[in-house]
């Protein structure tokens, strides 16, 4: 009886010790494939990003061809809550009409923006420069910014986009693995680096530059 016991003590004790191994070599495997992750699930939230901004980009036109082409300005004016009104605001009516009511407001929040738990700017800022702009009126080629993945000064977002990174218009130039999305006037959607960010003939809605190399997957 008593070598049974022992035997048994001792294939409980290996038992313990395999366990332990497998869940050390589980961790390691982890350690090892968690970055891959962690890049594919962001590489997902940048084309769900992408996909945000061209539905939006639908309501621009939409809202373009009510006016005559012309653009609204970035923030035009303040709700009664006592929050800045901005495109946002004045586009929800247009992308409702298109059929996107339900996801109207989750349209705005980039799914990698900063979460807080008040409500979140939009992660998307109007080009400064393209305020109140008459697109008819632009050089035929101008395919320059429309919208641009921002940082407020809480860092949930802006609506407004500044390419000189003046408060609140900061750029969140490297928010899907070290690039943004970008929103051109003529509807296409675009992945820059920082380093290629950089041409403000590209934001100033009165130039049409000649060379454009833009980053995407």
């Amino acid at each position: 009886m008593k070598t049974s016991l022992r035997k048994s003590a001792g294939h409980i004790a290996f038992t313990r010790v395999d366990l332990l191994m497998v869940i050390a070599c589980l961790g390691l495997l982890a350690a090892l494939f968690l970055p891959a992750l962690t890049k594919a699930r962001e590489e997902a939230r940048k084309v769900e990003c992408s996909s945000n901004l061209q539905y939006v980009g639908l309501g621009f036109q939409d809202y373009g061809y009510e006016h005559n082409g012309r653009l609204m300005p970035p923030i035009s004016g303040v709700n009664p809550q006592g929050m800045e009104m901005g495109y946002d605001e004045t586009l929800n009516p247009f992308l409702a009409r298109l059929g996107l009511r339900a996801k109207q407001r989750k349209l705005f929040i980039c799914p990698s923006q900063k979460r807080t738990s008040y409500p979140r700017l939009p992660g998307y800022g109007m080009n400064a420069y393209c305020g109140n702009v008459d697109l008819t009126s632009m050089p035929g080629s101008f395919r320059g910014v429309l919208l641009a993945e921002t940082r407020g000064p809480d860092g949930t977002g802006s609506h407004l986009a500044d390419p000189q990174n003046h408060s609140p218009g900061e750029l969140d130039d490297a928010r899907h693995n070290g690039c943004a999305n970008y929103l051109f006037a003529d509807g296409h959607v675009f992945g820059w680096r920082p380093a290629d960010a950089v041409d403000y003939g590209w934001w100033d809605a009165s130039q049409t530059p000649a060379n454009f190399l833009p980053y995407h997957d």
